[in-house]
């Protein structure tokens, strides 16, 4: 229904369909297989859906507002392994976070993945890091400045640092990081000084086990291990 109906209402009868479809996602909670998916990647590739995964708890207020304003499908993403572990005060007020502008570095990023980096980061300072946000509408400009046209100054993320290396938690085959690792090289390759490095969870099943689902899903050790690999290429 979601990608067949609601993602082609506009395109078919030219009609809005303003719906939000909020549900869980995400491991390291030892849920299993039917309960850690990251499924955002199988929705992102219908044209017409919006996808929102938020950072932060200021992040899932801006983004729930806006999804509900938004006059297309925003399928909401809410990652389990946050639910009852942070605590942050909301900003008052009309506070709405756009759909589809990425998070600048250094803004507290608590993201479960986000998280996984601070503690990275704990072990060794990274030159710089960008949260999207957004599965679906992906700006690449968040990354890069396209030499098609000029982007803030802030946004140009490939140019300032010539390595990339990706963290998502969803299995690598056919997960996002493959999509802007084929964008990135696409427009930015002169800019790099090493291959685009991803790290991301195993192609299998989660296992329930605690100490296999280690295994599976991106660590601490892995990112540390990826970046020294791209700084010492």
């Amino acid at each position: 229904m979601l990608t067949n109906y609601v993602a082609t209402a506009r395109y078919r009868a030219f009609l809005p369909c303003p719906m939000v479809v909020r549900g869980p996602s995400g491991g390291y909670v030892r849920g299993g297989p039917f309960h850690s998916q990251n499924p955002e990647a199988a929705f992102v590739h219908a044209p017409g859906l919006k996808v929102v995964c938020p950072a932060t708890a200021e992040d899932a207020k801006g983004l729930i507002k806006a999804a509900i304003r938004d006059d297309d499908c925003v399928l909401f993403f809410e990652h389990k392994y946050l639910y009852r572990r942070i605590k942050a005060g909301m900003p008052n007020g009309g506070h709405v976070v756009p759909i589809g502008k990425a998070r600048p570095p250094g803004k507290g990023r608590t993201s479960r993945s986000s998280r996984t980096r601070r503690r990275f980061g704990k072990r060794w300072r990274p030159p710089s890091s960008s949260n999207a946000r957004m599965a679906s509408p992906w700006r690449s400009s968040t990354f890069a400045r396209w030499r098609r046209w000029t982007t803030p100054r802030s946004t140009r993320r490939v140019e300032k640092t010539n390595c990339v290396l990706i963290v998502h938690e969803d299995t690598r085959t056919g997960g996002l990081a493959g999509e802007i690792t084929a964008r990135l090289n696409e427009r930015c390759f002169s800019w790099l000084d090493a291959p685009v490095m991803r790290i991301t969870a195993h192609d299998v099943a989660l296992p329930y086990a605690p100490s296999l689902e280690d295994l599976v899903l991106p660590q601490t050790s892995d990112i540390v291990r990826g970046a020294r690999w791209v700084l010492n290429y």
